[in-house]
């Protein structure tokens, strides 16, 4: 019986109506994928950005990290060949104290950031004053500037958020020492730009400014004259 059943229904479908009965079967998948495509590429999009975002901040996290767990040492270790780019300072430039003019205050600063080896000194300097965060926090600043000239939307406001949450926002794990109304006032600009395109490149400038400000009152000068920078600084 079934035999007959078969040999029938093949004695009225021939091999295009078996093509045209496949592809019947294939078109509801072919809208399924066609509808999930601008979702699935979206979210790989957002992955490599991602991607793209943590593999700087995990390394520099790593190194901050260290400079924690070991900030009750009393020595700085640094590259042996890092010395080589070291900025020789002139003999009067020396001697730095709190009563110095604060543009030499200032251009030791910049040297500093600018410079990897004395950056990693002044991290471990800060890790023993329990405040290595202000360094994670410029750190912060100047990557989202630096995601602002790339033009990548999606990504700034990932960073932007994570600077408001991370460094702003009522106990965050580094929770920065700032007037509660420049707080305020960021995390407005913050919420009014997250339905905009618009880069705002400048807008954690004044929270930078303020921040190296206070390090160029209170911590530049003392490191300026610490043994690590004196060794290394010749």
């Amino acid at each position: 019986m079934s035999i007959y059943v078969f040999e029938s229904v093949a004695y009225y479908f021939s091999p295009v109506d078996y093509i045209a009965i496949l592809k019947l079967m294939c078109l509801p998948v072919l809208y399924f994928l066609a509808l999930i495509y601008p979702l699935i590429m979206m979210f790989y999009t957002k992955w490599l950005d991602q991607r793209a975002y943590n593999a700087p901040q995990k390394q520099f996290r790593k190194t901050i990290d260290h400079r924690r767990t070991s900030s009750t040492g009393t020595t700085c270790t640094i590259n042996p060949n890092a010395t080589q780019k070291l900025f020789i300072l002139k003999p009067k430039q020396l001697v730095l104290d709190q009563n110095s003019k604060r543009s030499d205050l200032r251009e030791l600063l910049n040297k500093i950031l600018a410079t990897p080896a004395l950056l990693e000194l002044f991290s471990d300097f800060l890790a023993r004053e329990y405040c290595v965060e202000t360094l994670i926090f410029i750190q912060a600043i100047e990557q989202y500037r630096k995601i602002a000239r790339m033009g990548n939307i999606g990504l700034l406001k990932v960073q932007r958020n994570r600077i408001v949450e991370e460094f702003l926002m009522a106990n965050a794990i580094n929770e920065m020492n700032l007037p509660f109304k420049m707080k305020v006032d960021i995390c407005k600009k913050v919420q009014e730009l997250s339905t905009s395109d618009k880069l705002h490149i400048d807008l954690f400038d004044t929270l930078d400014s303020h921040i190296k400000d206070s390090l160029i009152d209170n911590k530049i000068a003392r490191f300026a004259n610490s043994e690590a920078f004196q060794k290394h600084i010749f």
